[in-house]
């Protein structure tokens, strides 16, 4: 089965999520005011079809854009528009 949608499964079967990842892998010192943007995106045979709801999480993933000084977030919607908010 599938991980869920922006969940990078590791080597020891934990989940990651994609921001979390993203952070991780950054350069700290360039990311206090920075954009997170974030875009899901369906495929079919490698195609792109359209992009998807990815709303970062509020418990995880928007406390994470808050430690490392993210200044503003941006994400696709449901309805596949793009929404922004400031932290």
């Amino acid at each position: 089965m599938a991980p869920p949608s922006g969940v990078i499964l590791l080597k020891n079967g934990n989940g990651e999520h994609a921001e979390e990842a993203a952070f991780r892998r950054a350069n700290k010192k360039r990311l206090r005011g920075a954009t997170l943007t974030i875009a899901g995106i369906r495929r079919r045979k490698g195609k792109f079809l359209k992009f998807v709801y990815v709303k970062p999480c509020d418990d995880k993933c928007l406390s994470l854009a808050k430690k490392h000084g993210i200044r503003t977030v941006e994400y696709t919607t449901k309805t596949t528009h793009w929404e922004t908010f400031k932290l």
